[in-house]
């Protein structure tokens, strides 16, 4: 059984047992499975990106180790594609509006191989895909840019996720990496596509504390008692909506 849950660090409740963990998971297979040219100190894996106060996805086991993550940032301020890899646009431009955001550092636990060891289809990416979707569609995101390997394009791909090259298409290698700058657009289509509701995920997401998922191998939807609990305060009585669109780096 794994746990989904969707923080911001800066959160009160955030717990930091689970931002080290989900460092060190991501040293584990970036760096280490991977073998990616990336930051890592003290066996976790982090990146200036990670100061700029992004919403992070992230699964946990039944043990509690983390065995998911992504990473969220707006546009609106500095982010992978248009800071580090610019290349892969081949010449276009950019975005950078409160609209679109991106998504990084996607990895799930596997028991592959090579390209494989970032992610593979199960239960738990597809709840992670579930949920970065309903998350646009409560903050207002119109679609999501990426950066990201062929290989983990072709996974999206099989499950459904109509991912769109930008630039002119051609695939760049980084370092060991074949990769490509993809775009993902949110509308109602995909959102049935993945099992998500645009007015329930709406309703949810502007009136409960974040969302909180609990997933069993098979299954395909979320029971509706999922989304009603904060992520570390299960007792949690307000009454105020705690789940506002987030204020977005300028």
């Amino acid at each position: 059984m794994s746990e989904i849950i969707l923080v911001k660090p800066q959160d009160k409740f955030w717990d930091l047992e689970t931002l080290q963990g989900m460092f060190r998971f991501r040293h584990q297979v970036f760096h280490q499975s991977l073998g990616w040219d990336v930051e890592t100190h003290q066996g976790m894996e982090r990146d200036r990106f990670d100061e700029l106060n992004p919403v992070y996805l992230i699964a946990k086991g039944s043990n509690n180790a983390v065995d998911g993550c992504w990473r969220l940032l707006p546009t609106t301020g500095p982010y992978m594609l248009s800071d580090t890899f610019p290349q892969l646009l081949q010449g276009s431009a950019a975005p950078h509006r409160d609209e679109v955001w991106e998504l990084s550092r996607f990895a799930v636990a596997s028991t592959g191989r090579g390209d494989l060891a970032q992610a593979s289809l199960g239960s738990v990416t597809f709840e992670m895909i579930r949920c970065v979707v309903e998350f646009a569609f409560s903050q207002g995101i119109r679609s999501y840019v990426t950066v990201t390997s062929v290989a983990l394009e072709r996974l999206m791909k099989r499950a459904g996720i109509p991912l769109r090259r930008l630039g002119q298409g051609r695939a760049q290698r980084i370092g060991k990496v074949l990769t490509v700058a993809c775009t993902i657009e949110i509308n109602e289509k995909l959102c049935q596509l993945v099992g998500c509701h645009l007015h329930r995920s709406l309703w949810f997401y502007q009136h409960k504390r974040q969302c909180k998922v609990r997933t069993h191998a098979g299954e395909r939807h979320w029971e509706k008692a999922r989304r009603l609990l904060h992520p570390f305060g299960k007792n949690f009585q307000g009454e105020r909506s705690a789940f506002q669109p987030l204020q977005q780096h300028r």
